[in-house]
């Protein structure tokens, strides 16, 4: 009775083992006969991100800070900001112990004085962030 035992444990072992390599040379098989599609609007997206350069640049933008306050009038704010001048980048951010509003994102300090201008009539408090150093 044990030797029928263990020719049953035996048996299914082997039995296991050469499923087990049937299912993995048939997987390999679909892998290496796939041919992946991309969409034209992707390959152009990434050849867009690649001549802009921007992840060279990320610590070179220029923003305006607006406001500095507490998190209910910061809200207030950010929503006048954002009914006024839909066109801008506007966000909230958390630096403690304030919440400010930034708008746009400017590469040059030039661009970022020109905006400065039109944003102080409506912002008087505004002001240029300079880019991480």
């Amino acid at each position: 009775m044990r030797f029928l035992s263990m020719k049953k444990y035996i048996m299914t072992s082997l039995g296991l083992a050469l499923f087990s390599q049937i299912i993995t040379a048939q997987t390999e098989e679909n892998v290496e006969n796939k041919n992946i599609e991309q969409s034209e609007v992707i390959a152009k997206l990434v050849e867009l991100k690649k001549t802009t350069g921007l992840n060279e640049n990320l610590d070179k933008i220029y923003t305006i800070q607006i406001f500095s306050g507490k998190k209910d009038n910061a809200m207030v704010a950010l929503k006048e900001v954002k009914e006024k001048h839909p066109e801008l980048l506007s966000n909230i951010y958390y630096e403690y112990p304030n919440y400010k509003i930034k708008i746009g994102k400017y590469r040059n300090r030039l661009e970022a004085d020109k905006e400065l201008l039109s944003i102080k009539e409506e912002y008087p408090h505004a002001f240029i962030i300079n880019p991480k150093r």
